[in-house]
C-alpha cells in the first residue's frame, strides 16, 4: 500500500517516468514535472535531438523496465518492434573482427525499436497508473529546502509570471545533461560537485532506409565499432515500420559525410559490407542528420559533502554516456528498479550512492575502450590489453563472446570475467601460455591464468 506523500519527478524523460513508476508503491500521487509540450503522439521532442539517431535497448535494461512496467514488452511488440537474440540476430565486429555468433540461443534477449516509439509507449503506460500524473509546459526553477533537507520545488508557470510552490516528500532530478543541481544544491552551501569528463570526439550521421529481408538476410543489425588505428565506425538497426536506421561515426576530428556517395564511401571502411549495401541499395527515408558528442560526464553527486535528504539526481544528470555503448535508456531503467526498490525498503537516503555504484559499472565499460582510443591511436598497440586479448578469443569461443555480450549489455557485473573457466577458454583460444582478462577500468579488475604445458 502506498504511503501518504507526493513525489515529485523533474523532467519527463525516459529517466523521468521509468522513476516515477518506480515511486508509484511508495507514495500515494507522484507527480512529473516538464518544461516543455509532450506530445501526444510517437514524436520526437525539441530536447532529445538523440531521437534521430540509432538507438538501442541493452538486455539488461529491457528486463528493467519490465520489472517497472510489467507487460511493456508485449505493447512494444504490438506496436511494431521486432524480438532478438542479441548474440545471434546482430552481428558485432569489434576490433576489426566479429564476434562468434552462440551456437544456440544466446539468452540475451533484446527488442529493435526507435527511441520515440519506446519513448512514446513507456509514457502512455506509466500515464495508465493511478496516482501518476505528467505536467508538461510548466519548468522548475529551484529547490525548496529545510533544515538540510530538500522539501519541494518552485515551479514557474510557461509565460513567467506565476510562480507556485510545491512541497513534496521525495524530489527526483531527472532533467538530463542541463541538470541545474549543481548550482541548486551550490545555492543551499554545498560546494561544487566533483565531475568527471572524457573527451569522446564523436561525430556520427544517421538517416533511415526502408528495411527488405534481403539486406542481412533478415537479420535486425550490425555492429561495427571504431579501434585504434581506425576511426571509423557504423551501425545499422531494424526499427518498426519496416524501417533501417543507420549511424555512421568518426572520433576525433573525424566526420562523417552526409551525402550518399561519401556515406557509401565510408561505410566500405568498415569490417563488413552490410552497411554499405544498404546505404547503396535500399530506399532511403528521409535525410541524413548529423549530430556531435563531444563528452561523457560524470558526477559525483554522492561524495557532494551537505548532499540533502528528500532528494536524488538520475540519468543523464548524473552520469551523461558515450552514446555509442547504447547505454543510457538501460543505466535509467536500472536506476529506476533500484529508486524503487530502496524507497520501498524505506531507504530513500540511500539513492544517490546506490545510484552511483550501479552507474559506475556502466561507466567503466564506456571508459575503458574510450581511454584506449585516447591513450593509443595506432592499430599495433593493440592486443597487449586484457580486454583486446578477451576479444580476439571471444572471435573463436562462442561462450566467451556470450560472456562478454553479457557484461556489455549489463546483465552481469565485469567482474564475472575472471571466472577461471572463462580465464581457461581465453587461453585454449588465444593461444597464449599467460593471458589477462579484465573488463572496466577503475579497481582493475583482473584474473591471470598460466598453462601448464
Amino acid at each position: 500500500m502506498a504511503e501518504k506523500g507526493l513525489g515529485i519527478v523533474i523532467g519527463a524523460s525516459v529517466t523521468g517516468v521509468l522513476a516515477a513508476a518506480a515511486l508509484r508503491n511508495s507514495y500515494a500521487t507522484v507527480r512529473v514535472v516538464d518544461r516543455d509540450t509532450i506530445p501526444s503522439l510517437a514524436a520526437s521532442r525539441r530536447n532529445v535531438p538523440q531521437a534521430n539517431h540509432a538507438h538501442g535497448l541493452l538486455a539488461g535494461g529491457l528486463l528493467a523496465m519490465e520489472d517497472l512496467l510489467p507487460g511493456i514488452t508485449k505493447e512494444l511488440i504490438a506496436a511494431g518492434a521486432l524480438t532478438a537474440d542479441l548474440q545471434n540476430d546482430l552481428h558485432w565486429y569489434l576490433n576489426g573482427q566479429r564476434l562468434a555468433p552462440a551456437r544456440e540461443p544466446s539468452g540475451i534477449d533484446g527488442l529493435a525499436v526507435s527511441r520515440v516509439l519506446l519513448e512514446h509507449l513507456i509514457r502512455v503506460h506509466v500515464g495508465g497508473i493511478d496516482g501518476i500524473s505528467v505536467v508538461d509546459r510548466q519548468a522548475v526553477s529551484g529547490l525548496i529546502t529545510h533544515d538540510r533537507r530538500v522539501v519541494g520545488v518552485s515551479v514557474v508557470s510557461p509565460e513567467g509570471a506565476e510562480t507556485r510552490l510545491e512541497g513534496a516528500d521525495l524530489v527526483i532530478d531527472a532533467t538530463g545533461r542541463g541538470s541545474r543541481s549543481g548550482a541548486w544544491l551550490q545555492s543551499m552551501g554545498c560546494p561544487p560537485v566533483e565531475t568527471e569528463r572524457l573527451d569522446v570526439g564523436i561525430a556520427y550521421v544517421s538517416q533511415r532506409f526502408r528495411r527488405e529481408s534481403r539486406f542481412l538476410n533478415g537479420r535486425i543489425g550490425t555492429l561495427c565499432a571504431a579501434y585504434p588505428g581506425h576511426l571509423y565506425g557504423g551501425f545499422v538497426t531494424a526499427e518498426e515500420d519496416d524501417r533501417f536506421i543507420v549511424s555512421l561515426t568518426g572520433r576525433f576530428g573525424t566526420t562523417p559525410p552526409t551525402d550518399r556517395a561519401g556515406m557509401i564511401a565510408w561505410a566500405q571502411r568498415l569490417a563488413t559490407d552490410d552497411i554499405a549495401e544498404i546505404i547503396r541499395d535500399a530506399q532511403p527515408l528521409g535525410s541524413p542528420t548529423l549530430t556531435r558528442f563531444p563528452y561523457s560526464v560524470r558526477r559525483h553527486y554522492e561524495d557532494l559533502p551537505g548532499f540533502p535528504s528528500g532528494y536524488a539526481v538520475l540519468g543523464d544528470a548524473l552520469c551523461s554516456f558515450n552514446p555509442v555503448y547504447a547505454q543510457g535508456m538501460s543505466v535509467a531503467a536500472l536506476q529506476a528498479q533500484l529508486l524503487g526498490n530502496l524507497v520501498a525498503a524505506g531507504l530513500p537516503n540511500d539513492i544517490q550512492a546506490g545510484a552511483a555504484a550501479l552507474t559506475d559499472v556502466a561507466w567503466e565499460i564506456a571508459t575503458g575502450p574510450d581511454k584506449t582510443m585516447i591513450t593509443k591511436r595506432s592499430r599495433s598497440a593493440q592486443n597487449d590489453e586484457p580486454t583486446d586479448q578477451l576479444l580476439a578469443a571471444a572471435v573463436r569461443d562462442p561462450a566467451l563472446a556470450t560472456a562478454f555480450l553479457r557484461v556489455t549489455n549489463l546483465i552481469d557485473p565485469p567482474e564475472s570475467l575472471g571466472d577461471p573457466e572463462l580465464t581457461r577458454r581465453v587461453v585454449a583460444a588465444y593461444g597464449s601460455s599467460s593471458v589477462k582478462v579484465r573488463f572496466g577500468g577503475r579497481e582493475e579488475r583482473v584474473s591471470t591464468l598460466r598453462s601448464r604445458a
